[in-house]
């Protein structure tokens, strides 16, 4: 996966998140992509992280390319810290989307 974690990629250029496919997944089967950046941190040490961004990516696909206008949401006090975790799901006949994988471990990275 890229980028690795605490890497810091530039706002000024064009950037990817990549993960590994999943040998399980099916052609009708969608990759959700899902980035935050982190908000806070409490006493108890859990980083607060706002999800800003579910992006669907078709079965085939293994990358997405950062959108460029979300580079400046994360605070600066935080290190511009962004965290982002893919999961494969299935489109329902009411179009809801399934889970049917467990989430990946969430990735961290500083976008500057």
């Amino acid at each position: 996966r890229t980028p690795e974690n605490n890497t810091v990629v530039s706002c000024n250029r064009t950037e990817a998140l990549a993960w590994n496919a999943v040998p399980f997944i099916q052609a009708s089967d969608l990759y959700l992509v899902h980035l935050g950046y982190v908000n806070g941190a409490p006493a108890g040490g859990n980083e607060e992280v706002v999800w800003v961004l579910e992006q669907q990516r078709p079965s085939a696909a293994t990358s997405w390319e950062l959108d460029e206008s979300l580079c400046g949401l994360a605070p600066f006090e935080f290190g511009r810290q962004w965290r982002w975790y893919v999961e494969v799901v299935e489109r329902a006949a009411d179009g809801k989307l399934n889970p049917v994988s467990e989430p990946s471990s969430v990735w961290g990275f500083s976008w500057q």
